[in-house]
């Protein structure tokens, strides 16, 4: 049987926005395709654990993104490295921009990001076509 681990960095900050149940889902599916699945909870200061394969990271707000920042920064490196060999990333909102290259904010403050990703839409093509059509005709 294969062992798929799964942690949620920082799901009492990062969390606030039915990430919990992201991770529930993943849990479901993987096990409906027979997996055997471990899912760990890591705060700020917490190891991930070894032999990871999924990486959720959640969303919430400006205050959270900085309370969990110098400890994101700290992860840079190895969350970089988890990606560039093929690790799977799961971020929602103030996640993903915080595993971009970062944000500036309605008052000009930059925040820097791990910038381990480039978060994008994963609609499907018929959804983007119908979004790019549209956006042609109201721009003429």
């Amino acid at each position: 049987m294969t062992q798929i681990t799964i942690a949620q960095l920082y799901p009492d900050q990062l969390g606030v926005t039915g990430d919990r149940g992201n991770v529930r889902a993943l849990e479901v599916r993987l096990e409906a395709a027979g997996a055997e699945v471990s899912t760990h909870r890591v705060g700020p200061g917490d190891e991930l654990p070894a032999g990871l394969d999924v990486l959720v990271v959640g969303n919430g707000p400006l205050s959270a993104m900085r309370g969990v920042h110098a400890d994101l920064m700290g992860r840079g490196d190895g969350i970089r490295s988890f990606a560039e060999a093929g690790g799977a990333l799961l971020a929602v909102g103030g996640g993903a921009e915080l595993l971009s290259r970062g944000i500036t904010t309605l008052d000009g403050e930059s925040i820097e990001g791990v910038g381990s990703s480039t978060p994008r839409s994963c609609a499907p093509d018929s959804a983007r076509s119908a979004t790019s059509s549209s956006t042609r005709r109201s721009a003429g």
